[in-house]
């Protein structure tokens, strides 16, 4: 028939290549695992060497703030030279990382708000979540649909805490969390 035709013609010209997919498709995964391992230690690395204690009044404020409201316990705050946004990094020991350049940029209320979002991140628990993503993206390192996803996934991630923050928001509040939000990411793009 037809089909077994095309089969075969395929077969033949592809010939033995179709014998190492599996092994294509696996040092695809250990070249991906060491990648990505290599950057979420490097990151880690990064931030417990170049990170120091925020001294501004703005940050302890914002921080006692929501320490009254939630227990931060296993959640520390640092800055960094080395990070460009805001982030929550580390799977068991967890970092909110501020950039240097932006510790002198926002109020208190602007301060809270940002580290009410990175800690939604913490309690959420996302960098693991985040890993995984990674993990599976490792598993699927030929599949450009999976990048789609993965795309998608971390968008939805960071809309979830901003909905977190914003949920007992009223409008002009609203208005300037939104506000915020593109002042931190025309900070990222003019210092970053």
């Amino acid at each position: 028939t037809y089909n077994e035709t095309l089969i075969a013609e395929i077969h033949a010209v592809l010939g033995s290549f179709i014998n190492y997919i599996d092994v294509i498709w696996l040092l695809g995964v250990i070249i991906f695992t060491l990648f990505n391992g290599v950057n979420y230690f490097r990151l880690i690395n990064i931030v417990k060497k170049n990170s120091f204690a925020i001294e501004s009044d703005v940050w302890s404020e914002a921080y006692e703030n929501l320490n009254r409201q939630n227990s931060l316990s296993n959640v520390f705050v640092v800055a960094s030279n080395s990070i460009d946004i805001p982030c929550t990094v580390g799977l068991i020991k967890r970092y909110i990382v501020i950039p240097a350049f932006m510790i002198n940029m926002f109020n208190v209320n602007e301060a809270e708000y940002i580290l009410k979002h990175e800690l939604c991140h913490a309690v959420r628990k996302d960098a693991p979540r985040k890993a995984l993503i990674i993990a599976l993206n490792c598993l699927n390192w030929f599949n450009p649909l999976f990048y789609l996803l993965k795309g998608n996934l971390s968008n939805w991630i960071e809309a979830a805490c901003d909905e977190v923050v914003t949920q007992d928001l009223k409008g002009d509040e609203r208005k300037r969390y939104a506000g915020l939000i593109i002042k931190v990411l025309e900070a990222e793009e003019r210092f970053g």
